[in-house]
């Protein structure tokens, strides 16, 4: 059978006296589920009532029992206290949620990215925390939030209809740093690999991997990607991958940072460009050259020019 309607908050009622029509009265449901009736004053619209699971909860009283009730309270005030209780507008939220929610393309659906805070935003219940939950988890937490504030009917179905890509930072002695957006996740050595590789500068023996995801402090991980790649077992004719070496190559998270950093042999050469070809030279420009110079005498033509040339020389000499 069909459970009887349970009033909500901003649905309106009509009450009526038949014998008293000066205390007929149209009224909306407050908030906090009451109404405010004349002679009587406040009623409550809601009462608790103890679940399966032994907890207590409110639920909106039916029209009969909100009738029986102002009977019993007016009886005081008339001697013939008949009334009637007939709704002039009820569901109201749900009308105003469908209002909300109905679009042209996409019928009463709506479309929720969940933003950068890790919620989603959605008419009447607000901001609702999204990361992190499975569907089935969403799909309660919303469920439950509409009933809170009176909606119980409505039934909230929720379908993923695209994932936000991964984030992973590869920087340091590779061809191509910078940001990679992925939808799938990769390990280590694809996003290598999407990154061109460690180049030749690189130290692959110490790549660092640090993840800060879903931890209160960022923590990091040394990894030997050069073993892992090139690590055997077996014989030299029939070599094989040593699949241990390969646990290493973890899948990588959102956000995750891989740094590549550079061999000792490039840190040494870097070191003697800073302080030498940009420092000391750099500052105090010299240059040592070594220059050599010819000379080249005309030789004698002949026997008797050399002779003469001789004995001119041992008279100079010999005159000084």
């Amino acid at each position: 059978t069909t459970e009887e309607y349970r009033l909500h908050t901003e649905d309106i009622l009509n009450i009526k006296f038949p014998y008293h029509t000066d205390y007929d009265q149209t009224v909306t449901i407050n908030p906090d589920g009451k109404i405010r009736l004349l002679l009587i004053g406040e009623v409550e619209t809601y009462e608790e009532v103890r679940t399966g699971k032994g907890t207590i909860e409110k639920r909106g009283k039916t029209v009969g029992e909100l009738e029986r009730e102002l009977k019993k309270r007016y009886e005081q005030y008339f001697k013939d206290a008949d009334l009637t209780v007939t709704f002039q507008a009820a569901n109201i939220k749900i009308e105003e949620l469908k209002k909300a929610i109905t679009t042209a393309p996409r019928g009463q659906s709506r479309l929720m990215p969940v933003k950068p805070d890790g919620n989603i935003t959605l008419p009447f219940v607000g901001d609702i925390r999204a990361f992190g939950k499975t569907i089935e988890e969403l799909r309660q937490d919303l469920n439950l939030s509409y009933e809170e504030i009176g909606i119980p009917e409505l039934e909230v179905t929720v379908q993923i209809l695209s994932v936000a890509p991964r984030k992973i930072y590869v920087m340091g002695e590779v061809y191509r740093p910078g940001v990679m957006e992925v939808g799938n996740m990769i390990t280590l050595s694809q996003a290598l690999a999407m990154a061109g590789g460690a180049n030749r500068r690189a130290d692959s023996s110490k790549v660092l991997v640090v993840r800060r995801k879903n931890m209160p402090v960022p923590e990091g991980v040394v990894v030997d990607v050069e073993h892992m790649l090139q690590s055997q077992v077996g014989c030299c004719k029939d070599p094989k991958p040593d699949n241990k070496a390969w646990t290493r190559d973890f899948w990588l998270d959102d956000y995750d940072v891989v740094y590549v950093p550079p061999s000792k042999l490039t840190q040494c050469n870097d070191w003697i460009e800073q302080v030498f070809t940009k420092g000391i030279y750099g500052v105090l420009p010299f240059s040592t050259s070594v220059g050599f110079g010819y000379q080249i005498y005309n030789a004698p033509t002949s026997v008797k020019d050399s002779s003469s040339r001789w004995d001119r020389v041992v008279n100079s000499i010999v005159n000084q």
